[in-house]
């Protein structure tokens, strides 16, 4: 599996060679040699596990973090990960289910983004958070 992605579609694809064992298959069965195949590899899944919105997660030195809401107050909760997919991620320490945590404000200018001169209230959002869990996909790894 090359460990260059592929991003031109959006979602990183990475080139796979894929070799057939076909000793035990009838040779009718056997696939015409030199046509194109679709595969799809897993590359994670979970499934009954606490979840988070990626956009609720911040890095501190390599250690994943949330907000969480907790009497009224944010406080800062260090996160243990599990499978990570484009839009949510797995925690499997650190969080309950029904926690509430906070989301980026996407409307937010980002660090040292220049200002239009205009300001306009800016909030965050939070989320409880849930399960079921995150499906397995093929290579882009949708989850939920």
């Amino acid at each position: 599996m090359s460990t260059i992605a592929d991003t031109t579609s959006g979602s990183p694809t990475f080139a796979v060679t894929v070799t057939l064992d076909l000793d035990e298959v009838a040779a009718e069965r056997h696939p015409a040699a030199d046509l194109p195949a679709a595969v799809t590899l897993t590359t994670g899944a979970a499934t009954g596990v606490v979840t988070v919105p990626r956009t609720a997660l911040t890095a501190t030195g390599g250690t994943a973090m949330v907000l969480v809401v907790d009497d009224e107050e944010v406080v800062a909760t260090r996160v243990t990960l599990g499978v990570v997919g484009p839009t949510t991620a797995e925690v499997t320490d650190g969080l309950d289910e029904g926690a509430t945590v906070v989301l980026a404000d996407l409307d937010a200018a980002l660090p040292g983004a220049e200002s239009t001169g205009t300001t306009t209230p800016q909030g965050r959002g939070s989320a409880p958070v849930g399960g079921p869990g995150m499906p397995g996909a093929g290579g882009g790894f949708p989850g939920r």
